[in-house]
C-alpha cells in the first residue's frame, strides 16, 4: 500500500519511541493468538482434517450404540457383519478388523508387537496397497488356510534390514510358521500403531463362535447418505434382534464417520471446552490491547492535535494509528505462531508418551490451515484493537486540546471507553478463571481419586496366551497355576496374582442382569475381571462381607462372583446381596448366572478418566482368559523384581512374550497422562487470564496517573494529603474493577452451564468458587495498582509548580 495512505515508516518510528507499550501490547496479543492457533491446530488435525484414505468422506464405522447412552457403543457381531457384506445397495464395500497382541519368534526372546486381524477387503476399501508383494485375498481368510502375514515398513526395516526378498519367506508368528506376502507403504500402521497384520477368518456356521465381535467399516455408495444407511442397517438388525433379543437389548444400529473411531466423543468434547476457553482468552487479549492503545492515544492527544492543525486529515490520523497497531499485531502474530509451534511440540511429545496410542496418521504440528487461522485472527484483532484508538485520533477535539495545552487529550468520553474496555476484559478474565478452575477441579478429582487398591510395591506385567498351544483351556489353566505358584514362592515376594483387571488401569466393560428383576430396570454396565484367589491380598482390597475366592471355586463348580459396594448400592439399594445371582456379559450370548459370595470396597477397574462403574470379579478358574495381567507385591522396590519375573516366565515358556513390565504406580500414571496434560493446559489458561487482567488494570491506571502527574503535584503543593491523592488516582479504576468483577460473576454462571453441556463431567460452580474467583481477581487488581499509586504519591510538587 502507498506510504502516503498507509504510513508504516512513521508508525514504526512512533513505536520505537514507546517500546514499553509496543512490547506489552504485543505480548498480550501474542498470548491470545498463540493459544487460539495451537488449539485450532489440535482441532484441525484431530477433527477436521480428512483421513489419509481414498475419498474418506464416504468411510463409516458400523456399530451398536446404547439407546439411552448414545456415547456408549459396541462392535457388531460376525453374523451382522456377514449380512452387511451383501448390502450392495448401501455399501460399495464392507470390511472388519480386530486388534490383538502378536508374538514374533526367531530370536533369543519372543518380541511382542501390536497387530491387527483384518478381512481381505479392508485394504482395498481404504484405498491402500502394499508397497511390496500383495495383500490378503479371500483364500487367506478361510479357516484352516496356510498362515500368511503382512509387515509394516518399520518392522521390515528394523527387524529384517529392508530385505527385498522378504516376500515368500517364512517367519514365526504366534509360535507358528507364517509366510510373508507383503510389506505395507511407509508410515502405514492402521488403525493405531500396528506393525503386523493377519487375515481375519470368520466362522461360517452360526454358532457361539460366530457371535464374536469385530470392528466394522464400510464405504458408502455415492448416492447413499449416512442417515439413510443407518436406518437400513437398523432394519436389518431388527431381524437379528428377533432371533436373539438378549444380544441386542437396549442397543440400536449406529453409523458414524470413520474418524470418530480414532478420536472419540470424550476427546472431542474436551477439545471443544478448551477451545471455548482459548476463545475467551483471545477476547481478553483484544480488549486488553484496545484499552492499552486507547490510553496511549489519549496521552498523545496534543501530538494528534498539532498534526491536525498542520493539515493532517482525520483519515490520515486514523491510518497512522492503525499502522502502529498493524506493526504490533504483525509481530504478535509471528510470536503467537512461534508459541503455538512450541506448545504443539510439547503436546505431541506428551501425548505420545501416554498409554493410549494415537492413530498413526495423527500428529500435532502446525498445518497450513492453522497458519491461515493465525493470519485471519491477527487481522480481526487488528480491527478490534485498533478501532477505538483510531477513532479517538480521527475525531479528537483539536481546538479544545490545543487551547487547554494538555499533553493528553483528556476527553472524558474516550476515558469512559477505556474504562469500559478494562471492565470488559476484567469480566472476561473472571469468566475464564472460573471456567478454568471448574475444569481443573474436575480433572484434579480424577487424578486424586482412589482406585480402591494399594498401589505401592506392586510390579505389573502382561502375558498373552492367545496362540494355538493354549487353545485347550486345561493347558491354559495349568500355565496360570504354575506361574502363580512360582511367583508366590520367589524370595522377596509378599503376594502375587493373575487376572484380567488391574485397579486404576484396565478391566472389561460389560452389561449385567440381576435375577428376578426385569431387565429394563436393572440393565447397566459394570467393570469386570476374572482373577485368581490371591487378587484381593495382592492389591490390598478389603473384603466387607462374605468370602474370598478359594480352591473350591473350580471350573466344574457353581459360578460365583464378588461385587463391590458401589454395585450393591446401585442394584440392591444397600440390601444384603449375598446369595443373589447376576449375569455379566449378557451381550456375549446366553447369560451365565453367577452367585454373589462376597462384597469388597469400591474398586475402579479402568483408567482415571473413564466413568466410575460398579466392579464385578469372577474366578479365573471358571473364566480362563487369554490375555492376563500379572501383579507381584514385593518387599523391596518393585522394579528390582522385574528381571526375576522375566526369568520365571521364560523358564515356564521360552516363547511367551512378557510386556508392559512396570510398577503399578507407573501404570496408573501412564493412564493419567492425558488427564494430566489437559489439567496443565487448563491451569496455564487460567494463569494467563490472571496475567492479562493484571496487565489491563495496570495499563489503565498507569496511563491515567501519567496524565495527571502535573495535577497531583499541584495538589500536593497546596497541601492535599496522600490518602486523598491515592483515592483520586484509584477511583479511576475502581468502577471498572467493581463492574468487571460483577459482570464476570454474572457471565460465569451461563458460561459454566455451556461448558457443562460440552463437558458432562464438569463440576458445577459452588459458593467457594463463585466467591473465591472474584476475590482472587480483586487481589490481582489491587496488586496491579500498587506501582501507579506509588508513582502518584512520589510526584515532586516543585517540579509541577515550575511547569505551571
Amino acid at each position: 500500500m502507498n506510504v502516503s495512505i498507509f504510513p508504516l515508516g512513521y508508525a514504526w518510528r512512533a513505536l520505537i519511541r514507546r517500546p514499553t507499550l509496543a512490547l506489552l501490547t504485543g505480548l498480550v496479543l501474542a498470548l491470545g493468538i498463540g493459544g487460539s492457533t495451537m488449539l485450532f491446530a489440535v482441532v484441525w488435525r484431530s477433527q477436521i482434517e480428512p483421513l489419509p484414505f481414498h475419498e474418506p468422506e464416504r468411510l463409516v464405522q458400523i456399530a451398536m450404540s446404547h439407546r439411552e447412552r448414545p456415547q456408549e457403543w459396541e462392535d457388531i457381531y460376525a453374523t451382522d457383519f456377514r449380512e452387511l457384506v451383501g448390502r450392495e445397495d448401501l455399501f460399495e464395500a464392507v470390511a472388519g478388523f480386530g486388534i490383538e497382541t502378536v508374538a514374533l519368534g526367531g530370536g533369543e526372546r519372543p518380541e511382542r508387537v501390536t497387530g491387527a486381524r483384518i478381512t481381505p477387503g479392508l485394504l482395498p476399501l481404504l484405498g491402500v496397497t502394499p508397497a511390496v508383494g500383495r495383500g490378503f485375498d479371500s483364500d487367506d481368510a478361510i479357516p484352516g488356510a496356510p498362515a500368511v502375514v503382512l509387515l509394516s515398513d518399520a518392522l521390515w526395516r528394523n527387524r529384517h534390514a529392508a530385505d527385498p526378498g522378504i516376500v515368500g519367506r517364512t517367519i514365526r508368528v504366534n509360535r507358528s510358521d507364517a509366510t510373508v506376502v507383503g510389506v505395507m507403504p511407509p508410515g502405514f500402521a492402521f488403525p493405531y500403531d500396528e506393525r503386523v497384520w493377519l487375515p481375519l477368518a470368520l466362522p461360517v456356521e452360526a454358532s457361539a463362535e460366530a457371535e464374536r465381535r469385530l470392528i466394522a467399516v464400510a464405504r458408502l455408495r455415492p448416492e447413499v447418505g449416512l442417515t439413510q444407511a443407518a436406518a437400513a442397517v437398523e432394519t436389518a438388525f431388527e431381524v437379528q434382534r428377533a432371533r436373539a433379543p438378549e444380544l441386542y437389548r437396549g442397543y440400536a444400529a449406529m453409523l458414524q464417520p470413520l474418524s470418530w473411531l480414532f478420536v472419540d466423543w470424550q476427546s472431542r468434547l474436551s477439545q471443544r471446552a478448551l477451545f471455548a476457553l482459548v476463545f475467551v482468552l483471545l477476547l481478553i487479549a483484544a480488549a486488553n490491547a484496545a484499552g492499552l492503545l486507547l490510553a496511549a492515544g489519549i496521552e498523545r492527544g496534543r501530538e494528534f492535535a498539532v498534526r491536525a492543525a498542520l493539515g493532517a486529515s482525520p483519515g490520515r490520523r486514523a491510518w497512522t494509528v492503525l499502522s502502529e497497531v498493524a506493526w504490533i499485531v504483525a509481530f504478535a502474530t509471528a510470536a503467537g505462531v512461534g508459541l503455538a509451534q512450541l506448545g504443539l511440540i510439547w503436546l505431541d511429545q506428551a501425548i505420545r508418551s501416554a498409554e493410549d496410542p494415537l492413530p498413526y496418521y495423527l500428529r500435532f504440528d502446525l498445518p497450513a490451515p492453522a497458519l491461515g487461522f493465525a493470519l485471519l485472527t491477527g487481522a480481526l484483532v487488528w480491527l478490534v484493537a485498533g478501532f477505538a484508538p483510531a477513532r479517538h485520533a480521527a475525531f479528537l477535539p483539536t481546538a479544545d486540546v490545543l487551547r487547554a495545552g494538555m499533553r493528553a487529550g483528556g476527553d472524558r468520553r474516550e476515558s469512559r471507553i477505556g474504562a469500559a474496555l478494562s471492565g470488559v476484559q476484567l469480566a472476561l478474565s473472571v469468566v475464564m478463571v472460573t471456567a478454568a478452575l471448574l475444569m481443573s477441579q474436575s480433572f484434579g478429582r480424577m487424578l486424586s481419586s482412589d482406585v480402591g487398591a494399594r498401589t505401592d510395591h506392586v510390579l505389573t506385567a502382561r502375558i498373552a496366551v492367545a496362540d494355538s498351544v493354549y487353545d485347550d483351556e486345561a493347558v491354559r489353566r495349568g500355565l496360570v497355576n504354575r506361574l502363580g505358584d512360582e511367583l508366590r514362592a520367589a524370595p522377596g515376594v509378599v503376594a502375587a496374582t493373575l487376572g484380567t483387571g488391574v485397579p486404576g488401569f484396565t478391566g472389561s466393560e460389560d452389561e449385567i442382569l440381576v435375577e428376578d428383576v426385569p431387565a429394563d430396570t436393572t440393565a447397566g454396565r459394570v467393570r469386570s475381571a476374572a482373577v485368581d484367589f490371591a487378587y484381593l491380598d495382592t492389591y490390598g482390597i478389603r473384603l466387607l462381607a462374605g468370602r474370598d475366592f478359594n480352591a473350591s471355586d473350580a471350573a466344574d463348580s457353581e459360578p460365583v462372583a464378588i461385587v463391590d459396594s458401589r454395585f450393591v448400592e446401585r442394584h440392591f439399594g444397600g440390601r444384603d446381596p449375598l446369595g443373589r445371582r447376576i449375569a455379566v456379559g449378557t451381550q456375549s450370548g446366553t447369560p451365565r448366572w453367577l452367585r454373589i459370595i462376597g462384597v469388597i470396597e469400591p474398586l475402579h477397574l479402568a483408567q482415571v478418566d473413564d466413568p466410575r462403574r460398579p466392579a464385578v470379579l469372577a474366578p479365573l478358574a471358571q473364566h480362563p482368559e487369554r490375555y492376563l495381567s500379572i501383579a507381584v507385591r514385593t518387599r523391596g522396590a518393585p522394579d528390582d523384581f522385574a528381571l526375576r519375573l522375566s526369568e520365571i516366565v521364560r523358564a515356564l515358556d521360552p516363547e511367551l512374550p512378557l510386556y508392559w513390565l512396570r510398577s503399578l504406580d507407573d501404570a496408573i500414571a501412564y493412564g493419567r497422562s492425558l488427564v494430566t496434560i489437559t489439567t496443565q493446559m487448563v491451569a496455564a489458561l487460567g494463569l494467563l487470564g490472571l496475567l492479562l487482567a493484571a496487565i489491563g488494570i495496570y495499563g489503565l491506571l498507569s496511563t491515567r496517573v501519567a496524565r495527571r502527574l502535573h495535577e497531583f503535584g499541584v495538589r500536593r503543593a497546596l497541601g492535599a494529603p496522600s490518602r486523598r491523592i491515592a483515592w483520586s488516582a484509584f477511583r479511576s479504576v475502581a468502577w471498572p474493577l467493581v463492574l468487571g468483577l460483577s459482570g464476570g460473576l454474572a457471565l460465569s454462571i451461563p458460561f459454566g452451564r455451556l461448558l457443562s453441556d460440552i463437558e458432562p463431567e464438569l463440576l458445577g460452580a459452588d459458593a467457594w468458587t463463585a466467591l473465591g474467583v472474584p476475590a482472587l481477581m480483586l487481589l490481582v487488581g489491587l496488586a496491579a495498582v500498587l506501582r501507579p499509586l506509588y508513582v502518584a504519591l512520589r510526584v515532586d510538587p516543585m517540579v509541577a509548580l515550575r511547569h505551571e
